[in-house]
């Protein structure tokens, strides 16, 4: 937990200097955005359990044991957690580092170009994602279509879905 917290505070330094003007910081065992909250800036988190039922409007950068996004991410989303269940809507790319990463199928990528960029043991992705999926980890699946290409390095692959660029696999 402390290299943990050691790595996002260096990602807050450095990340804070680079042109951010506005942040919000959250910290705590439970940190909970509720559905009637809208954070207008960009959201900074080192929570035990994170849960995200409301709106940020902008990057979301952190680390949690566990967290949900239920709500709306406009922007980036950067997270190290044990585990994401993402079932809500990002604006930009998602960014995942941790054991176990679900995107629902009815999490939704409003940039055309959203990417997924995950390490992980396991992935499940239901959802469509409008660009590439990366992902570097011990197994991947995706049932949800993929616009873009998937790039996998890991152990196991099942495509359920539909990929509409290259598959580079190595297993």
């Amino acid at each position: 937990m402390r290299r943990l917290g050691l790595l996002v505070a260096l990602l807050l330094v450095l990340l804070g200097t680079a042109g951010v003007s506005a942040r919000e910081i959250r910290q705590g065992d439970e940190c909970i955005i509720p559905a009637d909250e809208v954070i207008q800036d960009n959201l900074f988190v080192l929570c035990r359990v994170l849960t995200i039922n409301g709106r940020v409007e902008g990057n979301l950068l952190g680390a949690a044991s566990t967290a949900a996004i239920n709500g709306t991410v406009t922007g980036d989303i950067y997270l190290v957690a044990g585990q994401l269940d993402f079932n809500g809507t990002a604006g930009e790319n998602l960014h995942f580092f941790g054991p176990v990463l679900n995107v629902r199928d009815h999490a939704r990528f409003d940039s055309p170009t959203a990417d997924l960029l995950a390490a992980s043991l396991s992935a499940n992705v239901d959802a469509a994602l409008p660009g590439s999926a990366t992902y570097l980890g011990y197994e991947l699946r995706l049932d949800g279509v993929v616009n873009g290409e998937v790039n996998f390095w890991g152990g196991a692959l099942l495509i359920g879905g539909e990929v509409g660029a290259d598959v580079n696999a190595t297993v």
